[in-house]
């Protein structure tokens, strides 16, 4: 059985390292759910109770918190990047001095036996590479444990 496109979006998002951040929209792309930024922010905020799923590392494009400045939700956002080491100034993430380094095969199908590669590049973009091999459909064993283990997804679901 195929993950929901929900399902999709949480195993990227449990693939941002600590310390890093992704915009909506390169979470959308990396889950195959092209210009779907928003359905992402839908997605995130579907979240299960319990959950283990780092939706602070999410942000907007432009490196912005996306939650009104001053909310109890926006000062959450903010604390968790800052305790993960990321420099928030006025509510803002600069895109551009995120480290460099690979954030992983991105397990998720796009209905086709493809899978992605996504590296970190140095002006806080994505380089993403499809690969063709079926091998990498499917969710690693550490990621799919990792998920199940939150309570996000169901290992019988993968």
């Amino acid at each position: 059985m195929e993950p929901t496109r929900e399902e999709r979006i949480w195993q990227v998002v449990l693939a941002i390292p600590e310390g890093r951040v992704a915009s909506y929209g390169q979470v959308a792309e990396m889950a195959g759910l092209h210009r779907q930024a928003r359905f992402v922010g839908r997605a995130l905020g579907m979240l299960p109770t319990g959950h283990q799923v780092p939706w602070h590392r999410v942000i907007r494009t432009n490196g912005q918190i996306a939650f009104p400045p001053g909310s109890d939700i926006f000062e959450e956002q903010k604390n968790r990047l800052v305790e993960e080491g990321v420099e928030v100034i006025n509510g803002r993430v600069s895109m551009g001095e995120i480290p460099v380094g690979v954030i992983g095969i991105c397990a998720v199908t796009t209905g086709t036996a493809t899978g992605r590669h996504m590296e970190w590049s140095g002006d806080g973009e994505f380089r993403s590479s499809i690969k063709s091999s079926i091998a990498l459909t499917k969710p690693s064993a550490a990621s799919t444990a990792q998920a199940a283990r939150s309570g996000v997804i169901k290992s019988s679901a993968l």
